[in-house]
């Protein structure tokens, strides 16, 4: 009897496609007790002849079915889901790969403890920032109100057929972009039970060197507000008004509506950008509670209360100040700014006030909308402090900790004998940097770390091979201008960062970003390997391809 049927969905995948297909043939479960259902979208590549290739070398377990480009990943999916026969169904990218014992843990879980979905912990590769808040420890049967599965809605898990079937779930392929979050979360709503796997690896979710992934890419405001107006009312008409509706509102209050935020405000035309915000303003505004209001960050409670009264050019200048804000300290914008508060907190009364742009400024901004109290860390002692640029990080259990002066980084671990040994732009423009690191590197997360003369940081996490010796990284390169590169390590008291060297000048590349043509061009100075990205004129990239002159500052 077939337990699980993996579908993947694969779009000009190549070469990861191997990879993933082969971590599935390699599951310890046994290749009698799965099926592999591969659907190829359409792609361009080689990915059609490689997964026609396992099914010949696999026939009784590898299924392959080629189709018409969808634009997405939800038709893939469907095929596979109208073909599955397995007890259980799980759906993996065709970039990422499974732990060898990944399955057979999982359905062991979910056997074992009569559970619906089975959460299997997630690993980044590549840099890549994988879900950790949901995966602290294993928890064998629990469900979407009891835990943060919520935050995870990416449908890279064990599934029961019998619940997908019974609810007649599938993938909305009218949704460009959230149509997984649309699939999960009804399937964690209608299940019995949650089992969250959290001590074995059993996905590695992969960022591709070549900036590419498995569907066509879906980006602007309206695919970001659309998915807003599905979500809310998702939640909102299954669970009734309380703790159990905030806690799942919560999730899509601090993810989807910045996310939406952030796309908005980048929104050229101000027709446009006006009409995305009288759309979200409907929908948040329909589905607005002061006890949702009470447990989200102040950053999102101040742009809610400015988008529901209507203040649109205030709205739109907090964004724009938490952006630069998160591009000054080297943050994500997408999700940075979950895990920072502004330069300055007012006590007063025994509460904290973010000084966020507004505060006291206004008599109708309430000060309760900045109130930051319960978003600092509450206990009564400080074991040690890290100094990152112009932050200072704050480990062990600490409330406020008053400092006369900014602690010196102290004994850091030494990373002299770091080697680079590749550095390059992939045509996604996303910045490759290959190392090999010291012996007795003590533990601790490796950044890449892009830096420009006035102080701006861009940073990606490095991933470290299982030998701890190498090192990759992948930096995406969001700004024009030149940045200086370097390596930082970090421990848990200490942190140390040198430049990136290398004995070569890599090659010059150009890419297209948001319809304008790229470059990068990168320099070794006698401190460290700069490189500069800047925007390529398109009269002189017309004239440089008809031989009437050399571009000047392309390379």
């Amino acid at each position: 009897m077939t337990d699980v049927s993996v579908i993947i969905g694969a779009y000009n995948a190549m070469p990861y496609l191997i990879r993933s297909v082969q971590s599935v043939l390699d599951q310890t479960i046994g290749s009698d007790r799965i099926e592999l259902i591969a659907v190829n979208d359409g792609s361009t590549d080689d990915t059609g002849d490689e997964l026609d290739r396992f099914a010949k070398a696999h026939p009784s377990t590898v299924r392959v079915i080629h189709q018409e480009n969808s634009g997405g990943p939800a038709k893939p999916r469907n095929v596979g889901l109208s073909l599955a026969t397995g007890r259980y169904v799980f759906f993996l990218d065709a970039d990422d790969y499974l732990g060898p014992e990944a399955l057979d843990r999982m359905v062991t879980m979910a056997d074992e403890n009569n559970t619906d979905v089975v959460l299997g912990k997630m690993v980044g590769v590549g840099g890549r920032g994988a879900p950790k808040s949901m995966f602290r420890q294993d928890q064998p049967k629990t469900d979407v109100f009891s835990s943060r599965a919520y935050w995870t809605l990416n449908p890279m898990k064990l599934f029961r057929r019998e619940l997908i079937e019974q609810h007649n779930l599938r993938f909305p392929p009218e949704l460009r972009l959230g149509q997984d979050q649309v699939f999960t979360a009804g399937a964690y709503l209608h299940a019995s039970g949650i089992s969250i796997l959290s001590s074995y690896d059993c996905v590695y979710w992969v960022t591709r060197d070549d900036g590419g992934n498995n569907t066509v890419s879906t980006g602007g405001a309206a695919h970001r507000v659309r998915i807003m107006a599905t979500m809310l009312p998702l939640v909102g008409e299954a669970v009734p008004p309380g703790e159990r509706r905030d806690h799942l509102m919560d999730r899509h209050m601090t993810q989807e509506f910045h996310h939406a935020l952030l796309h908005i405000r980048m929104e050229p035309d101000i027709e446009a950008r006006a009409r995305y915000l009288d759309q979200l303003r409907e929908i948040v505004s329909t589905w607005h509670s002061s006890s949702l209001m009470s447990r989200v960050p102040a950053a999102v409670r101040v742009r809610e209360h400015l988008l529901r009264v209507g203040r649109y050019e205030s709205l739109l200048t907090f964004q724009e100040w938490l952006d630069e804000h998160l591009d000054r300290i080297g943050r994500s914008r997408e999700s940075g700014w979950l895990s920072t508060l502004p330069n300055r907190v007012l006590v007063e009364k025994e509460k904290f006030y973010g000084e966020y742009p507004g505060f006291r400024e206004d008599s109708s901004l309430p000060d309760d909308l900045f109130e930051v109290t319960r978003e600092l860390p509450r206990a009564p002692r400080a074991t040690a402090m890290i100094v990152k640029g112009t932050e200072v990080g704050i480990t062990g259990s600490a409330s406020v900790v008053p400092s006369p002066r900014i602690p010196n980084p102290c004994t850091p671990p030494d990373l002299r004998g770091t080697v680079f040994t590749e550095a390059s732009v992939s045509r996604g423009g996303a910045l490759l940097i290959r190392a090999s690191l010291p012996v007795g590197l003590p533990p601790g997360p490796l950044r890449l770390r892009a830096t420009s003369a006035d102080g701006a940081v861009f940073e990606a996490v490095g991933h470290t091979g299982e030998d701890g010796r190498s090192l990759s990284a992948l930096l995406r390169l969001r700004e024009t201008g030149e940045w200086k590169l370097a390596l930082r390590h970090e421990t848990v008291k200490h942190f140390t960062e040198i430049p990136v060297k290398t004995a070569f000048t890599p090659s010059p590349t150009r890419w297209h970003e948001r319809g304008r043509l790229r470059y990068a061009k990168f320099r070794v100075s006698t401190s460290s390997l700069i490189i500069r990205v800047g925007n390529v004129s398109p009269i002189k990239a017309v004239a440089r391809r008809i031989g009437m002159g050399r571009t000047p500052h392309a390379p």
